[in-house]
């Protein structure tokens, strides 16, 4: 039989084995003096960046007994373009058949042959950011899970001609195992894990029913680190360049005067992924002790915060300053700050209700 107190769970687990040396059976009634739940502290950072570029030059040529495209956005059958369209173009000669910013239309006349250039510009920039603080508390051994995000159905054919729906996880999600070594030392092992639906990317299954694909980024590490400290799993980082360039043969290819007669296209995407851990030995409240929530530090708005100054919530300090004859009106007696809330004082079987 084993009795008495130890500093963390490794010196438990060496006192067991010792003893075994000497018995199949053992009694184990050793308290461990340290804490043995592991809070753990996850930051989710993703930076998406976007970035864009594209110029294009078109050529329409209308004269009495000829009409010539060069630069066109528009398929073979629709070509050539009459003059009543050539007006209305709004996007021509831009690969990836967005809506150009910059948009510019010259006109030649000469001989009776009218000479249309259009010229289009655009740039794009842009910048994502996505973050997600999921907290777990779990034992020293024991995994502890977490998912923000969803499931989305996926038919499974069976005998018969039956169908089955399983569902598939997606979102931001974490699982670790944390493990109480001595002096205040964590060993866990994470796997974190950040996806989203991939609609671009589909498998059509029976019935003509269309699944989706996932984005996935995931890892899995085993680390060891003391309370309250910190460390960063990086390197995530993907990017994806596209250059594209559609151009008149050998005029496109001519320097500086090739541009004329040429489209370019310039897209480069970047998205980069940061997950930041800190664990934590924690203990239980005490019985008796306050637990504040996030909703404890506001209070619901009366008539006039919400209509006349447009706040949905107040705090509690701004409540605190309001006075009956400024920011109230009573019926009866002065009565604290409560919003919409009915409250009656306590005693009272006829109380006046601001």
């Amino acid at each position: 039989m084993l009795s008495g107190e130890v500093v963390d769970a490794a010196t438990l687990d060496k006192a067991v084995t010792i003893a075994r040396q000497f018995g199949p059976e053992i009694i184990n009634t050793v308290s461990v003096m340290s804490p043995q739940q592991v809070l753990l502290e996850v930051r989710f950072i993703e930076i998406s960046r976007t970035a864009g570029r594209e110029l294009g030059v078109q050529w329409n040529r209308v004269g009495n007994n000829s009409i010539i495209n060069i630069g066109n956005r528009r398929s073979a059958a629709d070509l050539p373009i009459t003059p009543a369209s050539i007006a209305g173009e709004t996007a021509a000669g831009v690969i990836s058949g967005a809506s150009p910013f910059g948009f510019l239309i010259g006109r030649l006349v000469a001989a009776g042959v009218k000479t249309d250039v259009m010229i289009n510009a655009l740039e794009e920039k842009g910048i994502a950011r996505s973050l997600a603080e999921p907290n777990l508390v779990a034992l020293s051994g024991d995994t502890a899970s977490f998912l923000a995000g969803g499931e989305y159905p996926i038919p499974i054919s069976g005998s018969f001609g039956q169908v089955t729906v399983d569902y598939k996880k997606y979102g931001v999600g974490l699982a670790f195992t944390p493990t109480v070594l001595g002096r205040g030392l964590i060993n866990m092992k994470i796997e974190p894990e950040v996806s989203q639906i991939d609609t671009t990317h589909t498998v059509t299954v029976s019935q003509g029913v269309n699944v989706p694909a996932l984005i996935v980024r995931r890892a899995s590490t085993t680390v060891e680190l003391r309370d309250g400290q910190s460390f960063v799993i990086g390197g995530l980082l993907q990017t994806d360049n596209k250059n594209a360039i559609e151009q008149l043969p050998w005029l496109g290819s001519v320097p500086v005067l090739g541009a004329l007669f040429s489209s370019k296209s310039y897209q480069k995407n970047e998205t980069d992924l940061a997950i930041i851990v800190t664990p934590h030995l924690v203990r239980p409240a005490r019985p008796g002790d306050e637990i504040k929530s996030p909703a404890d530090d506001t209070l619901p708005p009366n008539d006039v915060d919400f209509f006349l100054l447009g706040k949905t919530e107040v705090t509690r300090q701004q409540a605190a300053q309001l006075t009956p004859s400024t920011a109230r009106i009573a019926v009866a007696g002065d009565l604290p700050f409560t919003g919409h809330m009915l409250d009656l004082p306590k005693g009272e079987s006829n109380a006046a209700i601001q």
